[in-house]
Parts: C-alpha cells; sequence; structure tokens
C-alpha cells in the first residue's frame, strides 16, 4: 500500500449504453472494454479494495475471470441512463458501510476510458496525496479546443445562417494558438475524491480540486463509434 488511508476503487458498468449497444462488455483489441479498466485497477498500488458496480450480468462473469469483487447487483433505479454517477458513488458506499466496511477516499474510474493504467492511478494518487485536495480529476491540454477558439451561437436553431459569439471575451480577434493561456479538458480517466467531503456535499468534486495531466492520446473517452475507431487505433499502436 502507498497510503495508510482506506481506498476504494469503484468502477461502474452499467448494461446499457445509447452511444454504442453493450459498450462496457463489448470486444477491443481482444478483451472486453471493461477488461482494461479491471487491469488497470488491479495493477495499481494504492487501492485498498476494487469493487465493480453494474447491473449487467456479461460483466460479472468478466470480473470474475479476475476474483473481481461484485459485492451487489447494482439496482435499476440507479442503471438507467438517466442515472447520475454521484447516486452510484453513494450506494456502493451504503452499502459497503452496512458491511461495517468505510473508506476514506473513492477512486473511480470509468470503463470508457481503455488507455489509462496502473501508474496513471498510482500518480493521481500521489498528487492528490500530498496537495491535500479535496478532489483530483484526470486532465489533458486544451490546446487548440481552448474556449478562446468556441463560440455560441447568437440565434434560435430554426434561424438560416448561424451567426457567432465568442465564449471568450477575445475569441473573435485572430489569436495564436502559442499566446493562449493554457487551460485543460477533464478526460473522465480518472476521478479521487474524499468520502467525507462527498457525502456531505453530495458531489464528487469539492474544492480545492487539483489536477492529473494526461497525454491527448490517453484521454480517450468512448462516447460513440468514431470515439471506439480511434481508441481501437491506439491501442493497437500500444
Amino acid at each position: 500500500m502507498m497510503s495508510k488511508r482506506q481506498v476504494l476503487g469503484l468502477i461502474p458498468a452499467r448494461h446499457g449504453s445509447k452511444g454504442i449497444v453493450g459498450k462496457n462488455t463489448r470486444d477491443i483489441c481482444g478483451k472486453p472494454l471493461l477488461e482494461w479498466t479491471i487491469e488497470a485497477g488491479l495493477g495499481s498500488k494504492c487501492l485498498t479494495s476494487l469493487i465493480l458496480s453494474t447491473d449487467s450480468p456479461d460483466a460479472i462473469k468478466i470480473a470474475e475471470k479476475f476474483d473481481l469483487e461484485v459485492p451487489f447487483e447494482r439496482p435499476s433505479q440507479i442503471s438507467s441512463d438517466k442515472a447520475k454517477t454521484k447516486d452510484v458513488v453513494r450506494h456502493a458506499l451504503d452499502f459497503l458501510k452496512s458491511r461495517g466496511r468505510h473508506f476514506n477516499d473513492v477512486v473511480l474510474l470509468q470503463p470508457t476510458s481503455p488507455m489509462r493504467d496502473a501508474l496513471d492511478i498510482e500518480n493521481a494518487w500521489k498528487i492528490y496525496e500530498k496537495s491535500n485536495a479535496n478532489s483530483l480529476i484526470s486532465v489533458a491540454r486544451a490546446d487548440k479546443f481552448a474556449s478562446n477558439f468556441m463560440y455560441f451561437s447568437n440565434n434560435g436553431e430554426d434561424s438560416e445562417f448561424n451567426f457567432l459569439r465568442g465564449a471568450e471575451e477575445n475569441s473573435m480577434k485572430p489569436i495564436r494558438r502559442q499566446d493562449v493561456l493554457p487551460r485543460w479538458w477533464r478526460n473522465g480517466a480518472i476521478y479521487i475524491f474524499q468520502t467525507q467531503k462527498f457525502l456531505e456535499s453530495d458531489e464528487i468534486l469539492n474544492d480545492p480540486i487539483v489536477g492529473y495531466e494526461m497525454s491527448w492520446n490517453k484521454s480517450i473517452n468512448i462516447d460513440d463509434e468514431g470515439d471506439w475507431n480511434y481508441a481501437e487505433y491506439l491501442l493497437n499502436q500500444k
């Protein structure tokens, strides 16, 4: 263990998916998408326990291959596409607490980030612990996708033309990418947060929030077939 704190690793993997049917258990580069995250979690040294929260029989079968703990079947009311991640976290913590298991911190690992590995989890934990932050999120540099280069629609959806207004004060002025102040994009690969702060606020992220920077290639978050194809390409290169 890298820490004396009790750290829960939580992988949320529900059965349904609108973007890609059966996404979490679909094969990508020789193994189910979920398996990439299970291996990363089990390979990291900072977690006291690692569990899977799911309503999917197929996901449970995958977990059984690794002797990964599946302490409950996730209830249907927090398994729809409208369910909030914070409700999944609270359910897991409440269930484990009822069994006498208490955790200081939670490391949330979404299976849609297959490029994230055990070393990323460990390095993120070291930053979180050393910084004394209440929360950590993994991020990637926004660079050319920074808000300086983003625009809002200045008219309704029914308009023939899409008139624009800048997201930033200087968005309409020419600016070199090199001159843009550093900005980061939340990539969804790693969330770490204090259990007590989460329970008190009912929010996963509480200030101060520290970032763990990852490369763009490691920051792919699979939502649709385009993401899937790109992830498949990156995994093959890996």
